[in-house]
């Protein structure tokens, strides 16, 4: 893939194409995450060799998986941490989200299902909702979304259970099942709290700063 040219293709749609680097930072490769969090700039601007940088590290994150995994039913199942949320997100709000918020609203809810489960600590959350915000993508859901609706294909997509990270790198496992059942009540909770962050004061974007994951979760993680 020409990295020169991905540099030189709109913002928007770089911001998006992020999203799926800090999905692989936050499941896969955490080790990275004080690299990307310094490196994250809402307005989407990079240089070729960072593009090519980053490029490299998702598509090795990728061969480490499935190198043991290649039918993608176990750990590899990581890389599609947050995607059966987003598809569900895009399916009831899509008009209302600019490309990739769907990705990212999906990682946060994510997020938000497995600390609201006890199986996650704050920080896990606030580490996605710092690395997103960093991105410039969204970190709440658009005003007017029917909760009701979203909530019935949320519960449809999450059928046979949703991929939960304990903390970043380490997918939450349980019996033996990397796969958690959930009802629409908790779903639907999480949503409503994930409304509920526009009023928590963290702005969309920070500074260029972070520690590797954050010890201490303002708002309402």
């Amino acid at each position: 893939m020409r990295a020169d040219l991905l540099a030189a293709r709109p913002a928007v749609w770089t911001r998006a194409g992020m999203v799926a680097v800090v999905r692989h930072v936050l499941a896969v490769c955490p080790a990275q995450y004080p690299m990307l969090a310094a490196l994250l700039r809402p307005d989407a601007r990079y240089d070729a060799p960072t593009l090519t940088a980053l490029l490299a590290l998702c598509a090795d994150a990728r061969a480490a998986l499935v190198c043991f995994d290649p039918d993608e039913t176990g750990p590899a199942l990581a890389l599609t941490y947050g995607r059966s949320l987003a598809d569900a997100l895009r399916a009831v709000a899509g008009p209302a989200l600019a490309p990739g918020d769907a990705e990212a609203l999906g990682l946060l809810l994510a997020a938000r299902l497995a600390v609201r489960l006890g199986l996650a600590a704050r920080a896990t959350g606030w580490a996605h909702r710092e690395l997103l915000a960093r991105n410039g993508s969204a970190t709440t859901l658009p005003g007017g979304v029917d909760l009701d609706r979203l909530t019935a294909a949320l519960a449809a997509t999450a059928g046979s259970g949703l991929l939960l990270l304990a903390e970043p790198g380490r997918p939450y496992c349980a019996d033996g099942r990397l796969l958690t059942r959930m009802d629409a009540a908790v779903l639907r909770a999480a949503l409503e709290g994930l409304a509920d962050l526009a009023g928590a004061g963290v702005p969309r974007s920070r500074s260029a700063s972070a520690p590797a994951v954050p010890a201490a979760c303002p708002g309402a993680w």
